[in-house]
Order: structure tokens, then sequence, then C-alpha cells
């Protein structure tokens, strides 16, 4: 394994900002009892890993880019939502931001976002009043591929997903944050059918992965889960790879396989243990970015260095009503997924192609 180290790199950003409307609380810490992969720390493979020195990058297209502290601006971007419902509950403001390295690379926090059509809501209690059970009368088919099969999917996302179908962009979610919702769209497509989503745990301090929590702050977690009406859902045949991680003390801790895809597992995860969150997160707390492949949603891309998806348990990720209200029905058969770090890892992307339907 080549293993080449280059500078330093640090954030500089003006750390004395934060968002102007911190988040309230999140529904607390969660332990990450993943179902591991056969290359989860302690096994052979992920003990032969090299570990990338402290706050540096490597050579190759793995290395990353630390940051350190906040994003010093911040503003409402696509996914942000104004509630309307006086009953809505755990609001907090979808803000974007942008944090510069001391190598002038700029980096979007939480990460990048389109302004590709909001998915329709089955539950929204920010700007619905909750469920929807009228929700595919207000469903239209997106047509990626002409003569396709119709499929309809059904999505949840702690906190927000982009949906790509053969590579084209079908929806995204309506809410970027909280609270929760739940969402359905609908596509006409041929089989081979590969289909991609961007997945953010957002965050209300905007370039360290952390939320308001109790009196202090709090490392958030992710999840998400889609049941396909072709018969394909959210399993272990999903490959997901980290594109941001944070909070992090330094980025000592993340390690890499072989083909240099970043693993943040053995990093300190919880608010106790890392220790920059009790210290002074806004200033102190770093994170790593890793540059998107311009091509990662399209058919022909190749995945197969990416790990598979990590399965969690439904209660290891939400016991909001617009997963739980539903998981026996639009969501029977699906499972939660993310990459090994649930609560790291913030950005992340995940993508499998089947054939035809299952």
């Amino acid at each position: 394994m080549r293993h080449i180290l280059t500078a330093v790199v640090l954030a500089l950003c003006a750390c004395d900002s934060t968002p102007s409307t911190p988040p309230p609380s999140d529904l607390g810490q969660r332990a990450p009892d993943a179902e591991a992969p056969s290359d989860a720390p302690g096994s052979d493979a992920a003990d032969a890993r090299p570990e990338w020195p402290s706050d540096a990058a490597v050579d190759g297209a793995a290395a990353p880019t630390v940051t350190q502290g906040v994003a010093p601006t911040s503003a409402t971007c696509a996914p942000s939502a104004t509630c309307t419902n006086p009953r809505a509950g755990n609001v907090r403001e979808t803000l974007c931001g942008r944090v510069t390295a001391a190598d002038g690379s700029a980096w979007e926090v939480p990460g990048p976002v389109t302004d590709a059509r909001a998915a329709v809501d089955v539950f929204n209690d920010c700007t619905g009043t909750g469920a929807n059970p009228g929700y595919a009368a207000s469903l239209t088919t997106t047509v990626v591929n002409p003569g396709g099969a119709v499929i309809t999917a059904h999505l949840f996302a702690d906190n927000y997903f982009e949906l790509y179908v053969n590579g084209v962009a079908v929806a995204r979610d309506a809410i970027g944050f909280t609270p929760f919702n739940a969402s359905a769209v609908r596509f006409q497509a041929t089989y081979p059918i590969t289909y991609a989503v961007s997945l953010i745990d957002w965050e209300g301090f905007l370039g360290v992965g952390l939320e308001t929590g109790g009196a202090g702050f709090h490392i958030g977690d992710g999840g998400f889960t889609a049941a396909f009406s072709d018969g394909v859902a959210t399993d272990a045949a999903w490959r997901c790879r980290p594109y941001y991680i944070s909070p992090l003390d330094d980025a000592s801790c993340i390690t890499a396989d072989a083909r240099g895809t970043p693993d943040s597992s053995r990093c300190p995860s919880t608010d106790a243990t890392v220790g920059c969150v009790g210290r002074d997160p806004t200033r102190a707390c770093r994170a790593a970015h890793y540059r998107l492949p311009a091509d990662w949603m399209a058919p022909g891309f190749d995945d197969s260095s990416w790990p598979a998806a990590t399965l969690y348990a439904a209660a290891q990720v939400t016991n909001q009503p617009a997963y739980v209200d539903y998981a026996t029905s639009l969501f029977a058969g699906a499972r939660f997924i993310w990459t090994s770090n649930l609560n790291l890892d913030n950005h992340i992307l995940c993508r499998v192609t089947v054939r035809g339907p299952r």
C-alpha cells in the first residue's frame, strides 16, 4: 500500500461565527450496535489498514482535507423549509455553509445539495399536519428512460436524501433537518437500474458535525431506509462510502483499505469520547472532507471499492412517527443502512444496481 505524506491541512475560518439559530436538542445519543460487515474493526482486513497521520493529507484519491471550526457564514438552501404547523415539534432550521481549508479549498457543509424537485410527503408535520393519506394523488412520474418500468419509492432519511435513478436526479427530501418526514416519488426507468442516493445527517453547527443537546453540544446520527415497488429495498447489497466525517479531534483515527476507502469506525464517536465536544467545539473540532466523483450517480461508475452498507436496527435510528407509522407497510422489508459509523459519517453516498424486479 502506498502511504505518502503531504502537507498538514487545517482550516482558516472565522471560528467565532456560528449559525444564527442553533437547533433544539435531538432524540438523544444511540449506541452504534450495528451488524458489521466482514471488514469491521477487529477483522484481519481492518487490522491491515494504514492510518492517516494526524491532520495530514495522503497521496491518492482517498486523501482527506481537514478543516477546523465552524463555517463562518451560513444561509438557507434548497432543503430549507419554514414550518407552518404550530404543533410541529423539534423544529431545526436547515442551513448550508462553506468552510475553507488552509490550502484554499472550499467545502460545502454539511454537503452539496441540488435544486431537484422535492419529493411528495407521506408524512410531514412541518409544512403539513402529519400523515398525508392522499399522497399518491400528488405523485407525478419522472421519465428517466421512456418505455421503462414505472416504479414508486418510499423513503425516510435521518436527515436528508437526494435520489438518482440511472444517473438522473429524481427527487430530494423536502425537509433538510427536522422535524422528520417520510417521502414518496414515482419514476420510469429501464433495467438494469442504478439507484444512487446522497445522504446527509444534518448539523446545527456547520462544519463540525454537531447539534445542541441538553446543556451542551451533541453528536447526531444518520440512517436511511427505502422500499421500491419493484421489490428492491435498502439492504446489505447496497454499497456506501463517507465523504464528510466530523467531529474529530484529529484525523489520525481514520483508516483506509488498499483501495483508499476511508473508514472512521475506529474514531471516538460519542459526546463523552470526542474531546473537542466538551472543550470548545466551534473552534476546536475538526472535519475530514473528500471530493465527490463527478459521475458517482452514473450507471457506469465503478463502486466496487465501496464497502457493503452497514445495517442498523430501526431503534438505533429513529422512533419518529414518520417512520414508525409505516414500518410494517410502506417500509416492509427495507433495512436502515449507513456506513460503519452512524455518528461521524455525516455525508455519505450509497448505490445499488439491479438487473430486474425482485
